[in-house]
């Protein structure tokens, strides 16, 4: 088969994606030495609406296999208009932690990233964590980030994030959570590699680490206050652009954070659409270049679908089972593996809808809040 401008872009991606394979193989054969020592750590978790989700947040975080006294707990309640701040507060007050609970005081332009300025003013402690309202933290938590920065001269740590399962066990939502968890894995392994590639692009804010100081120096969210979303990669990037090789990815088993999928087809189009909005902001050129690689890699494949040249279809299915593969398997997902080909079928025209509607700048709804 001869190359042309609609199937080269993925005779590019597929050696991209065995690099990534490798990266992450590599990667995970390397086993981080422990730390005697204990650095103190302020996590800091804004929340919303939360009410269904806070009891196990703060009972994995009273759970967590670190000194007491070596960390505190601050939790943002974003104009919650549920029980959350109640509950929190019920569950927190026999803890022993050393924790508390602030109101966020505005609720234009990016609440959440307010509500985190707003902590880190607060917190005690040089080292920052961060998770969100839905997660579930592992006992180890804290430990594998206290090893990264114990070894390293880090600035900002990115973590691993993965779907809980759902509570209901019907097959569609069974099938529509497996899903979730390839989709988002191909996410997790991407963002980490570009990361070990000192070209960070993607994190998630359910599992970053960064020093306040880092955070100062960059002058927090100055330059995008404004953006609803991108607490976690505006960030990264700002702290990328004086020095990549501070930031580092957090490649232990002990450090993924559990989460919610999004349980229907509405909340799962809002949630992207606030996550594929974000790339049209970037300052950095190599993200933006990277988000249009892929969208063009995808309508590749979408022509690839219609002429039915199986050729270069097989050629990007092959690279993606082996780089998604070890991603799997690194966050205890085996069962998912299965589902890595039938997503092949959907994700082409995922990414060209999400890609189309990003550019577009109309508003989306984000736990019970207008946004833009």
């Amino acid at each position: 088969m001869e190359l042309n401008l609609l199937n080269i872009a993925i005779y590019l991606y597929a050696p991209l994606c065995i690099v990534f394979s490798v990266l992450w193989v590599s990667k995970l054969s390397k086993k981080t030495k422990s730390s005697k020592n204990h650095l103190p750590f302020s996590i800091l978790i804004p929340v919303r609406n939360e009410a269904k989700n806070i009891e196990r947040l703060i009972s994995s975080i009273i759970a967590l296999n670190y000194p007491k006294d070596k960390y505190e707990l601050i939790l943002i309640d974003d104009y919650s208009e549920d029980d959350t701040q109640s509950l929190a507060e019920k569950s927190l007050s026999q803890s022993g932690l050393n924790y508390l609970i602030i109101k966020n005081d505005i609720t234009n332009g990016s609440p959440k990233k307010r509500a985190i300025t707003k902590a880190i003013e607060l917190a005690k402690y040089e080292h920052i964590i961060c998770t969100d309202g839905d997660c579930e933290i592992p006992k180890n938590w804290l430990n594998s980030f206290n090893k990264i920065y114990e070894q390293n001269d880090a600035m900002f740590v990115s973590g691993p994030v993965t779907f809980l399962e759902p509570s209901e066990s019907s097959f569609w939502r069974v099938l529509w959570n497996r899903l979730q968890v390839v989709e988002f894995a191909s996410l997790v392994g991407a963002g980490a590699s570009a990361i070990w590639l000192k070209s960070p692009n993607m994190c998630s804010g359910a599992n970053i680490s960064y020093t306040k100081s880092a955070f100062r120096l960059v002058d927090g969210y100055t330059g995008n206050e404004q953006i609803a979303s991108g607490d976690d990669e505006f960030l990264m990037h700002k702290i990328a652009a004086i020095d990549a090789e501070k930031i580092f990815y957090n490649a232990d088993q002990d450090a993924v954070i559990l989460t919610n999928d999004q349980s229907n087809l509405k909340s799962f189009y809002s949630q992207r659409k606030r996550w594929a909005g974000k790339w049209t902001f970037y300052k950095s050129i190599v993200p933006k270049l990277l988000a249009i690689f892929i969208f063009g890699v995808n309508v590749s494949t979408i022509w690839a679908m219609f002429t039915l040249d199986f050729e270069t279809l097989t050629i990007r299915w092959i690279a993606e089972i082996l780089f998604l593969v070890p991603v799997l398997l690194f966050l205890k997902k085996w069962k998912e593996i299965w589902y890595i080909i039938p997503l092949q079928f959907i994700y082409p025209f995922y990414v060209l809808i999400f890609g189309m509607s990003s550019i577009q700048k109309d508003s989306y709804t984000w736990k019970g809040r207008k946004l833009s």
